[in-house]
Parts: C-alpha cells; structure tokens; sequence
C-alpha cells in the first residue's frame, strides 16, 4: 500500500456533517457586510510571488485584476 493510495477514498460519498440544520432552518440568509480593509498575500509556499498592478492604499472595484504572475509558476 502506497502512501497516496490512503488518501484515495477519504470523501467516498461526499461529506455529510452532523444533523445540526435544525437550529437555523428558520433563519434567513444574511449577507456579511464588506471589510473597510483587506490584506492579499501576493507570496505563498510555491512559485514566483505575483507582481502588484495597484498601489498600496488604492480603491479597487469588484474583478478588477489587482496583480499579475510573477514567473511561470506563480501565485
């Protein structure tokens, strides 16, 4: 048995967490309002950092591209 092969069948059928739906089936949907601030890594574990196309501080809009890939692989 390869070390991969235990990983092979860990989610069989899905994922089925506990029976707690009870507690907000009446609940309605709430949106989480917008942060005043966010951070983005542009470095992770692997790969090239990516490259920032905004300044530091800069309003950006919804799908706005904030950086660009910093090597063939990048993050």
């Amino acid at each position: 048995m390869g070390i991969f092969s235990l990983f092979t069948r860990s989610f069989a059928h899905g994922v089925h967490p506990a029976h707690h739906k009870g507690q907000t089936e009446d609940l309605a949907i709430q949106r989480v309002p917008f942060g005043k601030r966010y951070v983005m890594p542009l470095g992770q574990h692997i790969g090239a950092p990516a490259i920032a196309v905004v300044k530091r501080g800069q309003n950006v809009r919804r799908g706005e591209l904030i950086a660009k890939p910093g090597g063939f692989i990048s993050t």
